[in-house]
């Protein structure tokens, strides 16, 4: 089933797979007594880029649990879902899909890279398919021609202070991240602006340093300061992969000579190299080979060499329980791990 098959025909069930256009947090509704988040979702039949541009650019999509750990939470833009028994309902004159994870409705959450295994599910287990490959690969595809020719919607930080809407999107690239007494402390920018967002830890947001993010829903601080930001209930944060047209224009132009003084100050001092101490042993295995994070999991390093390098960044580490996980990213892919 495609979106557009959706617009004009109420079904009780629907099954299909879509693009992640957009995403908010997990929050709660007292008058439903339930968790939920919403999504925009598009595919080669609904979208902003689409020749049909009388007709809706995305289907709206709802998502309600008991529990906020049963939502599909979408970590990147262009993640690929899957909904099985969703339920089509108009909503003030539009088409919009519900699923209630407590109503026999169910989701898979997919990656945008090219990876079957699925990152998130609302069961245990689920079926997948030789269909479901064939469908999973050639949504990957319209989602990467898509997002490398368009791009996102969102409000600059600067304009966004000068209107002050209710909340906005926006798109940044993060300077840096830091950890502090269950605080998050990130330094985002754009090419007119930089500001701080401080959020609580257990939100469980990924932000990278030197990475572009969207920005869902977030405010400028109610006590007027205009370097800080906010995070609502239903704020979230999602990557935009390097490739997409969104995160290269938006670093091309922090790097221009028209950004503003203070953006290419900060990016500068982010981005220099620093100054390390290379001890003798080190030294010795300087010749030693570079590679992925991706050969050495899956054993193509050993073809090359019994000894190799690996330029790695470890993200975040903790609590001390050694039954956690541990989250690191390949410096070069820039591609994320979870292992114990």
């Amino acid at each position: 089933m495609k979106l557009k098959d959706l617009l004009n025909n109420e079904k009780e069930r629907a099954y299909l797979y879509a693009v992640v256009l957009d995403c908010s947090g997990t929050y709660y509704v007292d008058g439903l007594d339930k968790y939920l988040c919403t999504m925009k979702l598009i595919d080669e039949t609904v979208n902003p880029g689409s020749s049909a541009k009388s007709g809706p650019q995305w289907v709206t999509a709802t998502m309600f649990a008991e529990n906020a750990s049963q939502l599909p939470l979408a970590r990147k833009v262009g993640s690929v879902i899957r909904i099985h028994r969703g339920q089509t309902k108009k909503n003030k004159g539009r088409m919009q899909l519900n699923c209630d994870v407590s109503i026999k409705g169910a989701w898979v959450l997919f990656d945008p890279e090219n990876v079957v295994a699925a990152m998130a599910t609302s069961s245990k287990k689920h079926t997948f398919t030789e269909e479901d490959k064939l469908a999973l690969k050639k949504l990957r595809t319209f989602a990467t021609t898509y997002f490398r020719r368009h791009e996102l919607e969102s409000l600059g930080l600067q304009e966004a202070l000068k209107k002050r809407p209710k909340d906005f999107d926006a798109l940044c690239y993060v300077l840096s991240v830091e950890k502090r007494k269950g605080l998050v402390h990130v330094h985002l920018c754009d090419a007119h602006k930089v500001v701080k967002l401080s959020i609580p830890a257990k939100r469980d947001l990924v932000f990278t340093p030197l990475t572009v993010v969207r920005l869902r829903g977030v405010d400028y601080d109610l006590k007027g300061k205009a370097d800080h930001i906010v995070f609502q209930d239903y704020s979230n944060a999602l990557i935009v992969p390097d490739e997409y047209k969104s995160a290269k224009s938006l670093c091309a132009s922090i790097k221009s000579k028209t950004a503003a003084k203070e953006v290419q100050t900060q990016v500068k001092l982010v981005e220099q190299p620093k100054a390390v101490t290379v001890s003798k042993l080190l030294k010795k295995r300087a010749d030693f080979p570079v590679v992925k994070l991706d050969d050495v999991i899956s054993g193509k390093s050993k073809k090359k060499s019994n000894f190799y390098r690996l330029n790695l960044s470890v993200i975040e580490m903790g609590p001390t329980n050694p039954a956690d996980w541990v989250r690191v990213i390949d410096t070069k892919t820039k591609k994320e791990y979870w292992r114990v």
